[in-house]
């Protein structure tokens, strides 16, 4: 199971290009908050146009600047879609990237 979550770990990129945009202006690895808006450029937000998000190199964590919220793929998942618990989490990822294998058999790596 540990493998099955480190392979979704993997798809934070694809996940993050889902729920929001790039920024225009400050290359590829930045891109607009999904939780605070920062980069948006809208006046709700700050009117802050920098996008403050960000893809670590890694592949595998996000922080975002402006809020000061990170983690991986699941917190975000957590953060973004209102999923406290980890198994809704991880069956929402499957369910976005497929693997239908990885919700079968015990949970000894679920948490």
């Amino acid at each position: 199971m540990k493998n099955m979550k480190n392979k979704m770990r993997l798809k934070l990129k694809p996940y993050v290009e889902q729920i929001t945009d790039p920024d225009r202006h400050a290359g590829k690895s930045m891109y607009i908050c999904p939780l605070c808006g920062s980069g948006s450029g809208s006046v709700e937000y700050g009117s802050d146009s920098d996008g403050a998000f960000s893809v670590k190199s890694d592949g595998v964590t996000w922080h975002c600047f402006s809020c000061g919220k990170g983690g991986d793929i699941f917190d975000l998942i957590r953060e973004y879609e209102g999923m406290k618990d980890f198994k809704e989490q991880y069956a929402k990822a499957v369910e976005m990237f497929g693997d239908s294998d990885a919700l079968q058999g015990d949970d000894s790596g679920m948490s």
